[in-house]
């Protein structure tokens, strides 16, 4: 089961072209079978109930320049293990996981790293301990280096098929802890400074689709939208990412979204202090942005996922923050909140305990969001 690639290819290529969108044919047999689709669903469910709320942790994808790689722990990156324990006794089961392509992957087509992707799955087996379940995306802080050199994704110095041989490997790799993954992310935050495209984008996130299903029919996968995954146009941003589709029917789409319209939504927010002043949004505005996704989501018939999102800790913004996560939680759309780092990191959305070892105020109102579980369910 699959798709026709000679015609999905050639209807990308019309679209870049300026053809009209129904010159790109799918293959009769590129919906999936009923009965995936049912089992599909229930898996689905199941993150909506169990998982919905959850926790970006930054730290193996840091350093975005040749000499930060390979790297070594502790110094140029970090281990997750201490913040997997600490939202885990808080309740968070639900955790994206960056890691850095050019770590478990030094050469383009090239063996895994056995060092680096023994951190993976290290990180696995511990989150399995936790109850927890791990997203994991390749997070590489719109740099993806080549020899050395940034490259972008769907040209000849880093064509699309480096992308699919990347989660080839990886789902060859990591499959095996299925009861600890959540689903793989492809890329995070496409956009014109990583990949050629829309359409590249398109294309390279079919044949990653395409080449972990050679191997893994279950883990769900997780394509973010183009220019970031921001949704301020979703729809007009991405011409062309309904037609990605799984032969599994498990894919789920996924956006961004920070609140500093200061500074052009960047969720970097300038104020040293966290000041609503100068940065905050309209709260109408933001919930109008997210309406543009969720929008988009039920036109095609899709899963969504929030993959980024995030405020400094002052009380200004916690209605900002409340009402996002509670209209999340009213679509049943899963999210991650940005984002767990380092003990010690100042940074201006930290979600770890601060230095009085007092959970911070935008961590206590995510945890506020967990539902009312038992315990004893599995």
């Amino acid at each position: 089961m699959g798709l026709d690639r000679r015609r999905f290819l050639a209807g990308l290529t019309g679209l870049a072209a300026g053809g009209a969108p129904t010159t790109l044919g799918l293959a009769q047999d590129a919906t999936p079978a009923a009965s995936s689709s049912r089992d599909a669903d229930a898996d689905f469910a199941i993150l909506q109930r169990d998982f919905l709320v959850g926790i970006g942790i930054a730290g193996l994808e840091y350093g975005t320049k040749a000499d930060t790689l390979p790297g070594i722990p502790g110094r140029q990156y970090f281990l997750p293990q201490d913040r997997l324990n600490y939202l885990a006794s808080r309740g968070i089961r639900s955790i994206r996981l960056p890691f850095r392509w050019e770590r478990v992957q030094p050469q383009m087509f090239g063996p895994l790293d056995r060092a680096y992707l023994g951190t993976l799955r290290e990180a696995l087996i511990h989150a399995a301990r936790n109850r927890q379940k791990l997203l994991l995306d390749p997070h590489n802080y719109e740099t993806i280096l080549v020899d050395g050199t940034p490259q972008r994704l769907g040209t000849p110095e880093l064509p699309a098929s480096a992308l699919a041989d990347l989660w080839r490997r990886l789902a060859g790799e990591l499959s095996d802890h299925h009861d600890a993954l959540m689903g793989f992310d492809l890329l995070n935050e496409p956009s014109a400074k990583t990949v050629a495209s829309e359409t590249a984008w398109v294309e390279a996130a079919q044949s990653a689709i395409e080449a972990i299903r050679e191997i893994d029919q279950r883990t769900f996968v997780f394509v973010e939208g183009w220019q970031h995954a921001s949704p301020f146009t979703w729809a007009a941003t991405n011409p062309n990412l309904h037609r990605v589709v799984d032969p599994a029917d498990r894919l789920v789409i996924s956006m961004h979204q920070y609140f500093d319209a200061g500074n052009k939504h960047r969720g970097t927010y300038n104020s040293s202090d966290g000041s609503f002043a100068g940065e905050g949004g309209d709260l109408g505005d933001d919930l109008k942005f997210l309406g543009n996704f969720t929008t988009w989501l039920r036109e095609h018939g899709r899963r969504g996922h929030v993959g980024e999102f995030g405020a400094p800790n002052t009380p200004d913004w916690l209605p900002t923050m409340n009402q996002f996560m509670d209209t999340l939680i009213s679509e049943k759309i899963p999210f991650h909140a940005w984002g767990a780092f380092p003990v010690g990191s100042n940074y201006i959305t930290q979600l770890m305990r601060a230095p009085d070892g007092s959970d911070r105020l935008q961590a206590t109102t995510v945890f506020s969001k967990l539902p009312q579980r038992d315990d004893r369910r599995p």
